[in-house]
């Protein structure tokens, strides 16, 4: 906090934090601060070094043209974004915090330090862009229109120098309207049960050009709506209430500098 309210530029206080946790970090031996530190760095260089985004975008753009022409009676908007220096410390820590809890669930004890450095190796949503879509009324229910789509996406941005990443089969859509050669490449919060109301297609790529990953994200303008100020918002700000105070009745403190500190 004393660095957010330093009245600084974001990356002023980006620059000044992790050069003071780096320098802590090595009295410390803390390998996870060190760790952190380089993410920090990969939010500096978004922040500083940013003329690729121009090339990215207009790359994406092009699939906002193809849309057009494709659907010239479906209304759409495409929306990009750097994650904010607030979520980011926010997911980095929460990393910690999930990986550690659920492994002492399992095994009553903690992961070594190898295990929780290639955790907080998993970044891939610092840049974001998503396509929001308004349905016909006679495709609401089973979102034909969203799925064609994300049919053509893959290949469309594979073509302009994107790689789709597997999901390893996390959130396999069981969709018959999406494509089998693409299920392999999206996690689909529209078929997956999940406890609250959260909808949307997620895919990553990664732009061989810029050599950073970039999430894309699907979704209808209601699940938008639900997403960003609806019940879905509400639930998972609750549910990460209440899973924090379970995580940390669990875990006696103390045990556990890096579960204690995130």
């Amino acid at each position: 906090n004393d660095y957010l309210y330093s009245g600084a530029t974001v990356f002023r206080i980006l620059k000044k934090y992790t050069q003071d946790l780096r320098a802590s970090a090595k009295v410390s031996k803390n390998e996870v601060d060190l760790v952190h530190c380089n993410f920090l760095i990969q939010i500096m260089e978004l922040l500083e070094h940013n003329d690729f985004l121009t090339a990215q975008s207009q790359k994406i753009r092009e699939f906002y043209k193809y849309m057009a022409m494709e659907y010239p009676y479906l209304s759409f908007t495409f929306k990009g974004r750097i994650k904010s220096l607030i979520r980011a410390e926010g997911k980095f820590n929460g990393y910690i915090v999930e990986y550690i809890y659920d492994y002492y669930k399992k095994h009553k004890s903690y992961p070594d330090i190898a295990e929780l450095k290639e955790k907080l190796n998993c970044f891939r949503d610092l840049i974001a862009y998503r396509i929001v879509i308004s349905m016909p009324r006679c495709h609401l229910k089973n979102h034909e229109n969203l799925y064609q789509i994300a049919n053509v996406l893959p290949q469309f941005l594979e073509e302009r120098g994107f790689t789709a990443e597997l999901t390893g089969g996390v959130l396999r859509s069981s969709s018959p309207l999406l494509d089998d050669a693409v299920k392999p490449y999206y996690r689909d919060y529209i078929t997956s049960e999940k406890e609250d109301d959260y909808k949307s297609l997620h895919i990553t790529f990664y732009d061989n050009s810029a050599r950073c990953y970039v999430e894309m994200q699907l979704r209808t303008k209601q699940m938008d709506d639900i997403a960003e100020i609806g019940s879905a918002n509400h639930i998972n700000y609750e549910k990460k209430q209440e899973a924090s105070r379970a995580r940390r009745d669990t875990i006696p403190e103390g045990e556990c500098i890096y579960f204690d500190e995130a």
